[in-house]
């Protein structure tokens, strides 16, 4: 499992069900292109919590922060995900991955606990006004219609 963190709201759920219901499937996918554009600064702040906060000796932080991040749009919320490490354990503190790339050994490793999420939901409120004006220009435009 990915690092995640999921930004969800009820505004946002409501929105949702409601352009399913008018089954507006092209405010659907502005509204989702329009969230994941402002989510993206949450992108480079996942990479400088790996750069920050894992253990550089060795590479770990450097190979962390250039894993895959996506941004995806799930039923009421945003997620923001890093491919390759296992969420679960990265936030309980432990990181397991092979010995300078050698996929034939493999170690945990002691990392600080919660570091992705904690950043994420440090750095989660500067994005939030972009994705309310997301959510706003779909609602007015249902409103008009």
């Amino acid at each position: 499992m990915p690092v995640e963190l999921r930004i969800e709201g009820d505004a946002l759920k409501a929105l949702q069900r409601k352009l399913k219901a008018i089954d507006a499937k092209d405010l659907r996918r502005e509204l989702n292109k329009g969230l994941r554009e402002g989510a993206k600064p949450l992108v480079q702040d996942a990479k400088d919590a790996a750069r920050d906060d894992l253990p550089k000796r060795g590479g770990l932080a450097e190979r962390v922060a250039s894993r895959p991040t996506t941004i995806s749009v799930t039923q009421g919320g945003i997620k923001i995900r890093v491919k390759g490490v296992d969420a679960k354990s990265a936030d309980k503190g432990v990181l397991r991955h092979p010995v300078y790339g050698n996929r034939n050994t493999w170690v945990l490793q002691r990392i600080p606990t919660g570091y992705f999420t904690n950043r994420m939901r440090r750095e989660a409120p500067k994005v939030r006004p972009d994705l309310i004006r997301a959510m706003d220009r779909i609602a007015e435009k249902i409103a008009n219609a």
